[in-house]
């Protein structure tokens, strides 16, 4: 049976740690960067850290572990990929509580076609036994209100403007568009250019970089 009750997880597998152990070895491998060396990201203790200088981001389960490390710490900015949602439950109680990181730090992208994790509510779920509740409440309850649909109507040089949630309705109908990619993905995807919407300015949007 699945549970989403709390467990105990040893210090040296807690997520900070882990990051700390990624950009260690980034730093590790890149000697001469200098942006790296600047963050004071460690692996023994995040209480140091930059928090403010660092963009979190995840797909799927690791867009809930972006949400839950942002709400910890008041990160530069977090984006989530087709997430979060309550897979298994009515909902993800702790995201409830006050995140550390504000709202207009907090950024997402999903699709109506994900089955996976759904936009609207999806209900009654009978192979898990559960009520499921879409990507579209959860984002509500962190403070991701103010939402842009992208469509094929919708203009390329489209800004998000005080959006901080975008959700592609695309119709799928070109072959090697829609045929290779299920909505859960759509928002990742690239081993194949998406015909239905230019991922690249979108992210960019999202991230900032544009």
């Amino acid at each position: 049976a699945f549970t989403e009750e709390a467990v105990a997880v040893s210090i040296t597998d807690e997520i900070e740690r882990q990051i700390g152990n990624g950009v260690a070895a980034l730093i590790e491998s890149h000697p001469g960067c200098s942006l790296l060396a600047s963050l004071n990201v460690r692996g023994d203790d995040a209480s140091g850290w930059d928090w403010g200088r660092l963009i979190l981001s995840g797909h799927s389960q690791g867009g809930v572990h972006a949400a839950r490390i942002s709400q910890r710490h008041r990160v530069g900015r977090a984006v989530f990929l087709s997430s979060p949602c309550a897979m298994f439950s009515d909902a993800i109680p702790w995201m409830s509580d006050p995140f550390a990181t504000p709202p207009e730090r907090l950024f997402g992208l999903t699709s109506v076609a994900d089955e996976t994790c759904p936009w609207e509510k999806r209900g009654w779920n009978l192979l898990f036994n559960v009520n499921q509740i879409g990507v579209r409440r959860q984002w509500a309850r962190i403070g991701i209100t103010d939402l842009l649909e992208v469509s094929d109507r919708t203009s390329p040089a489209y800004i998000l403007g005080s959006s901080h949630g975008v959700y592609l309705t695309m119709k799928r109908s070109a072959v090697g568009c829609g045929l290779y990619v299920n909505g859960h993905t759509e928002t990742i995807h690239d081993l194949i250019r998406p015909c239905w919407y230019d991922r690249k300015r979108t992210w960019g949007l999202l991230y900032g970089w544009v």
